[in-house]
């Protein structure tokens, strides 16, 4: 699953259940749910007309949000309600072969805006589209990006204004802009220029501290050297972090109350060093150790938990699938719920181990044996058996509802109270009739 342009989107919701929407080369776009038992559900085909260019973000009511282009090069965006999944166009094409457009989105109450990657004049075009109040807007130029993979990254600080860097090309060479996005959501304040290099600019990366401070890295590769540089906009210059001429690979920041993280992962490793006084000193570089051997995965994470949104900030973090899934830096994803929710995968599992399909021994007369209290034990067959498929199709349920999982968790909890029950009376029978434990 995992590649090196692969990402993969981890959207945790209020009720701390994590759904992952990644895409799958034979599939589409699909979702999936994290269990309690750290496995994760069936995927959930979104749409199979995606290739692989998507974001998804969660809104404050739990609702999904997802943008991708299709493979005829339309951008579509979909949510979920009421347990149907609605998509619409955003953005026709005429060139019918899909090519990444960086898409991105960002959700607000009423107010969805999406942000990509267009050709115009023979250059590349920061474009924005919005949607307020089901209003579809008309595409809205923000300004030309430049570089050797057209990098941007749009996020919102904890004020909710929305920052935009990206690389633009001019006379002197390469530069990092910043803008911020007016409070009318329609048009972006001028340009500030950041940083200018006669290299190439990768990687920009930017975190908002609890005192809403930016903080920026990215990288200039330049003069065979490969430079990885931090600064907090505005109000200082660029400082070193890495200068090698072996390539950094891909770098990011991650802030964790009060700490700030430069990272950059290879093929295999992690490596990162932390500054504790808001980027003015650093420690030695080191490498992260996980449990897990193998290349780290992308990870792109939204949060409705409050104490995880007030304490972490990041774009992008390396991570791995062990354990359903670990972001780096950040310690083990607590594994308690609020709302007792298994996943389909494993309940599958687990409802063929205590319910197995038997049918029952005849006894010495010939007839069927009985339970204590003379209920029938074929009788308890069917039931178990009307149970399973009731089971299967919450199953189903549960993973293709999923932006309704709230009205389900009560259901869900009482068929498990019933299957406990069941359970026992099976067990019992098990002993008596069949004579096997």
């Amino acid at each position: 699953m995992n590649k090196a342009e692969q990402k993969h989107i981890i959207l945790k919701n209020s009720f701390n259940i994590s759904y992952h929407v990644y895409y799958d080369e034979e599939r589409g776009l699909c979702l999936r749910m994290l269990g309690d038992d750290r496995v994760w559900s069936r995927a959930f085909v979104l749409s199979d007309l995606s290739v692989n260019d998507f974001c998804a973000a969660i809104d404050g009511k739990d609702i999904i949000h997802f943008v991708f282009q299709a493979k005829d090069g339309r951008i579509l965006y979909g949510h979920g309600r009421r347990g149907h999944i609605d998509i619409q166009p955003i953005l026709g094409s005429k060139d019918t072969t899909p090519w990444n457009k960086h898409l991105s989105l960002l959700v607000f109450e009423d107010t969805i805006l999406f942000f990509y990657v267009i050709r115009h004049n023979d250059r590349r075009l920061i474009a924005m589209q919005s949607i307020i109040k089901g209003v579809l807007s008309k595409p809205a130029a923000i300004d030309y990006i430049d570089g050797s993979d057209s990098h941007y990254i749009v996020f919102r600080d904890r004020s909710g204004k929305c920052h935009l860097f990206y690389t633009r090309s001019e006379k002197n060479g390469m530069c990092l802009n910043h803008r911020v996005l007016k409070e009318d959501l329609t048009i972006f304040t001028a340009p500030e220029k950041l940083y200018e290099t006669g290299g190439d600019i990768l990687f920009p990366s930017a975190v908002c501290g609890q005192d809403n401070r930016i903080y920026a890295a990215f990288q200039d590769n330049r003069d065979g050297m490969h430079r990885v540089l931090f600064m907090e906009p505005g109000k200082t210059k660029p400082l070193t972090l890495y200068k090698n001429p072996s390539p950094a690979g891909r770098s990011g920041l991650v802030y964790n109350n009060g700490t700030l993280i430069l990272y950059r992962t290879d093929n295999r490793n992690i490596h990162f060093r932390t500054s504790g006084d808001g980027g003015i000193n650093w420690t030695d570089e080191t490498h992260y150790i996980f449990d897990y051997s193998g290349m780290p995965c992308r990870f792109i994470y939204g949060t409705n938990i409050d104490k995880e949104r007030s304490s972490w900030y990041f774009n992008e973090i390396p991570g791995n699938f062990s354990k359903g899934y670990q972001l780096a830096f950040l310690g083990e994803e607590p594994a308690s719920r609020i709302a007792s929710v298994k996943s389909a995968e494993k309940d599958g599992y687990t409802i063929d181990k205590i319910l197995p399909v038997k049918k029952p021994a005849e006894g010495k007369n010939g007839k069927q044996g009985n339970l204590t209290g003379g209920i029938p034990a074929n009788n308890l067959e069917n039931k178990i058996i009307s149970l399973r498929n009731i089971v299967e199709n919450m199953q189903k349920e549960l993973t293709k509802l999923w932006i309704t999982q709230k009205e389900y968790d009560k259901k869900l909890l009482e068929l498990r109270e019933e299957i406990d029950m069941l359970k026992q009376s099976f067990d019992y029978l098990s002993k008596d009739v069949y004579g096997v434990e």
